[in-house]
């Protein structure tokens, strides 16, 4: 039986281990420091630097970081219901970061983790002291941290916006890009922030990087619109936007002949309302998974625009683009391009949700540098050349054909036809068989002189591959990418 006084040392010398095991000595915290980086789903932190008021004892099994699910408003287009519905992201589930590593260097503590999204809340948990996310953690982002912060404000509106300056101006005139960002992105959904719509993916960021903008210096103008709700009535803001641009061309530093756009989403919908009103001020765009909605889109006869869209977007519908193109090279645009992204390429390379084609396009230098070729003080406009094999199509009852028998040759496709049944078998290099019935109703095929043709808006779905439509010379074309 033990006596009291080796008791009472059995219970201290517990308490003193239990302390040690689960205790760091810190002192007070003079600074942390979050490092983030934006990817193309976002901004993420890499890293923590505390600096304490003296020099921390800690163990890497005693420092956690959490953070939560996204929070706030999510807004998407339901076809069952034709129009537009929010959800409220409560932010409530809970992840825990990898503890990559941590280093000691006199006072500072630094800790590199996986992947935490800058703009959820997070906690980073050291012993028994908690540090939640709060304006006294500053967080460092080399790449939207080039762009300065301003507020526009006229009698009519008034809201932030982000501006970036390319860094040697001299005294050649500059592009001018005005980008708008996507509904989830609204100052109200972002405690006006005037940060978000820059770091929720690179959208804008693509403009603004460095390798680009050695060989094509602009100006960019990033709005953060005030509202979802204020989205939809926008004159007074489209004539803002162009009052920001015309101060930049009248510094002296901002080329009047070259002024661009890049949007998604929502931004696409304003941007689209924008040009039917002032059809003749841009000189050529990017736009992403837009809808046009009441939009005058009849007034862009010949503006270029590159559309573009993924495959079963179900937040606005792949056939808002699709239509977009058909109507205006109706009405004679011969400067628009239309790119469809496959369902198979976005899922290769691991973007999931289908309303982000950005992710993307944005990084294809190559769509980037395609609206840079336009220039409104060239007497003759010639777009940037493509690369890749261009085939010409067919138009009948103003529905667009894809001619698969001359790509068929070319991107590895061969097709049998039974003429008995009327079907048609094609083969793909993975041995994959897909058959079409020529007698059923609606049939996406069609012969004429000799060639198969299917019809567009369904190809890439059959094929999975990635397929664009665009004017050379007066006639239709398609360039078919196999990914």
């Amino acid at each position: 039986m033990l006596k009291k006084r080796n008791i009472f040392k059995v219970f201290l010398g517990t308490c003193i281990l239990f302390k040690s095991l689960t205790g760091a000595e810190i002192g007070e915290a003079e600074s942390i420091v979050a490092n983030a980086q934006v990817k193309i789903n976002g901004s993420m932190i890499n890293s923590f630097v505390f600096t304490f008021d003296k020099k921390p004892i800690v163990d890497k099994k005693e420092i956690k970081i959490e953070y939560n699910g996204p929070k706030g408003k999510k807004t998407y287009f339901d076809p069952n219901l034709g129009k537009n519905v929010t959800i409220e992201l409560t932010g409530e589930e809970l992840y825990q970061a990898d503890i990559r590593e941590i280093s000691i260097k006199g006072n500072t503590l630094e800790i590199i983790t996986t992947n935490v999204p800058t703009m959820n809340n997070y906690t980073i948990i050291i012993g028994d002291r908690k540090f939640e996310k709060n304006k006294n953690i500053r967080v460092i982002s080399p790449d939207s941290d080039k762009f300065t912060y301003h507020t526009y404000k006229d009698d009519k509106v008034e809201f932030n916006y982000r501006l970036y300056t390319p860094q040697n101006i001299g005294k050649e005139k500059l592009p001018i890009i005005l980008a708008l960002h996507g509904s989830g992105e609204c100052a109200d959904r972002k405690d006006y922030d005037n940060n978000s719509h820059l770091i929720v993916n690179r959208m804008i960021l693509s403009w603004s990087d460095e390798e680009f903008q050695k060989n094509n210096p602009a100006y960019i103008i990033a709005p953060q619109f005030p509202s979802l709700e204020a989205s939809y009535d926008t004159l007074n803001y489209q004539k803002a936007f162009i009052n920001i641009i015309e101060g930049i061309i009248k510094s002296g530093n901002g080329d009047k002949n070259r002024v661009y756009a890049s949007t998604l989403s929502m931004g696409s919908r304003i941007f689209y309302n924008l040009i039917g009103n002032f059809p003749e001020y841009f000189s050529a765009a990017h736009i992403n998974c837009g809808n046009p909605a009441d939009a005058k889109i009849e007034n862009v006869k010949s503006m270029p625009l590159h559309i573009i869209h993924a495959e079963n977007d179900t937040t606005v519908q792949t056939q808002f683009s699709i239509d977009t193109f058909k109507k205006l090279y109706s009405i004679g645009n011969k400067n628009i391009r239309l790119t469809l992204y496959p369902e198979k390429e976005m899922k290769d390379k691991n973007i999931e949700d289908m309303h982000c084609p950005w992710e993307i396009s944005n990084e294809e230098r190559e769509n980037l540098e395609w609206i840079f070729s336009f220039d409104k003080s060239q007497t003759v406009k010639e777009s940037k050349k493509l690369s890749g094999n261009i085939f010409d199509t067919y138009i009948f009852d103003n529905e667009i054909y894809v001619p698969l028998f001359e790509t068929s040759k070319k991107i590895g496709y061969i097709h049998n036809i039974d003429e008995v049944s009327n079907v048609i078998t094609f083969k793909n290099k993975e041995k994959k068989l897909i058959k079409i019935c020529l007698t059923q109703s609606n049939t996406p095929i069609l012969i004429k002189d000799g060639v198969i043709y299917a019809k567009f808006d369904i190809f890439s779905k059959k094929f999975d591959c990635r397929v664009e439509l665009f004017n050379i010379k007066d006639i239709l074309k398609i360039r078919i990418t196999q990914k």
